[in-house]
Formats: structure tokens, C-alpha cells, sequence
């Protein structure tokens, strides 16, 4: 886990510009090319996930679940379930360790110019910036490549047998110091299944990182099935060019590196 006590951003004195919500739904909607989709992998027979969250003009940018599910709809897609994301980072060639900043706690960032930046909110614009930073930090150490499975960094809006109306149900963040039990054996995580977020609730952790079911195939599921996707969210139209479950990747695009790139003017300290 990273160290979030002391100021360890630098960059320049604008950061890149904030993605609300409706925003990432109509770059995804319109096939926009400031979004990035990774390549899928099998993670069970018939059942791909994507190498690595969807990114927004190189941001791995925070989404709700009523956003996530607006996405799966728009690519023709499915969220996950707990036990697919287990399989998935059991499978991972790569197990990145959760970077994590804790709700309510001041972060303080430093950019370039001198302007300090001190964030309570988990899901402002400059967490998320720095947690794209951050992961960048490990996948270069891990010398990730395209289209390999990299797990661990973020959280998934998951479909679950305990989903609830109105509630978000959320899961991930693996680590050995984690406290919680994952569905799956010899597993633990920061994030058991939870239903304490609503709809609406986005954080820098909660990323889009979808499923797709080819040949019949089913989510593998830890206890009762799944539903199909969430209540209480209207469906939205299908892209006129989704991800198709017949190709072996993304019809919008190859992939991108394993490095997203990092905003423009920016650099680790």
C-alpha cells in the first residue's frame, strides 16, 4: 500500500480537465477516441475481462454504478460478478498492490507552479488523477505489456445475488494485509461484497472494467445467480458498433499500452 501521509504529486498548476458522469457516457456512447478499452482475456470458458479499466484521455476515471451499468448497456457488455473478479486475479500475470486514500482524510498534492492542493473527497478530480499516476508507478515496475491481465488496482461495480434496489454493490482492492475474506478461498481483500454506496456514489477506486459472455456462457457466481444487471437503472441503447462477443478484442480499438499515458505536464515525484 502507498504511503498518502506526505505531498506527492507534482505537475503543473491546472490539472487535466474533470469527466463528470454524463460526459464519460457520451465519449463512450459517440466511440470518442479519448477513450481507451483494453483487449479481453478468458478468464472462463466463454467468459472474457478486460485486461485493464477503461480510461478517459489516459485518466482511469472513477465511475457509479448507474454509469457502469450505462456503459455495459452501450458496449453490449456485462459487469462482473465477485467470483469472475476472484478467477481474474488469481489468473492475472500481474498483481498490482491496491493504492488506497482513506475517506474523509486530507491528501495533500504539490504541482509545479506551487499551488498546494489539499482533498478530503475520495472522488475528486485530483484523487483520481493521482491514483492513475500511481497505478502507472506499479505497471512500469511490473513491466506490464499489452494485453496482459493486470489486477488488483480497483474496485468493480459487481452484479451479485445480494444486489439490492436503489444500491450499488461493490468489490475488490485484493491484498494479503487486507482484513476481509474474499468468496473465494485463500482470498483477501479491503472490499467484500458491499451494498453501503446508492447509485450515484463514485470514487477514484471504482473503475469500468467489464465482462462479455460468448456462447451462452453464464457469470460464475459464489452463491445464487446473479441478476442481469441493475435494478432501478433505466437501459440505455446499444452502440450502432459494440464490443462484439464474436472478436477476440474490442471493435473500438486494439487496446492500449498497459501504461496509460499520464496527463500531459504531469510527473511522479
Amino acid at each position: 500500500m502507498f504511503d498518502t501521509d506526505s505531498p506527492h504529486l507534482l505537475g503543473d498548476p491546472q490539472l487535466p480537465a474533470p469527466l463528470d458522469q454524463e460526459t464519460i457516457v457520451r465519449l463512450v456512447r459517440e466511440g470518442s477516441d479519448r477513450v481507451t478499452l483494453a483487449a479481453w482475456v478468458e478468464v472462463v470458458s466463454g467468459v472474457d475481462l478486460m485486461t485493464l479499466p477503461m480510461s478517459v484521455d489516459g485518466i482511469y476515471v472513477g465511475v457509479s454504478a448507474r454509469t457502469a451499468q450505462r456503459l455495459a448497456d452501450i458496449l453490449g457488455c456485462t459487469l462482473p460478478s465477485a467470483k469472475l473478479f476472484d478467477l481474474g486475479y488469481l489468473a492475472a500475470k500481474h498483481q498490482l498492490e491496491p493504492v488506497t486514500y482513506a475517506p474523509g482524510s486530507k491528501h495533500r498534492f504539490v504541482c509545479l507552479g506551487g499551488r498546494r492542493v489539499v482533498v478530503s473527497d475520495i472522488g475528486a478530480w485530483e484523487v483520481i488523477v493521482e491514483h492513475t499516476i500511481a497505478v502507472g508507478v506499479q505497471l512500469a515496475a511490473f513491466g506490464a505489456q499489452p494485453g496482459e491481465l493486470v489486477m488488483g488496482q480497483d474496485k468493480a461495480w459487481i452484479l451479485d445475488a445480494g444486489t439490492k434496489q436503489g444500491r450499488g454493490c461493490n468489490y475488490g482492492f485484493y491484498s494479503a494485509r487486507a482484513p476481509n475474506r474474499a468468496v473465494s478461498p485463500g482470498l483477501t481483500l479491503w472490499q467484500s461484497v458491499g451494498t453501503a454506496h446508492n447509485l450515484e456514489h463514485q470514487d477514484y477506486s471504482q473503475s469500468f472494467r467489464p465482462a462479455r459472455l460468448r456462447d451462452g456462457a453464464v457469470l460464475p457466481t459464489h452463491s445464487d445467480p446473479a441478476p442481469a444487471r441493475y435494478p432501478g437503472v433505466d437501459p440505455e441503447p446499444a452502440r450502432a458498433v459494440p464490443v462484439d462477443p464474436a472478436d477476440p478484442a474490442p471493435a473500438l480499438d486494439s487496446g492500449p499500452s498497459a501504461k496509460p499515458a499520464s496527463p500531459k505536464g504531469w510527473r511522479r515525484g
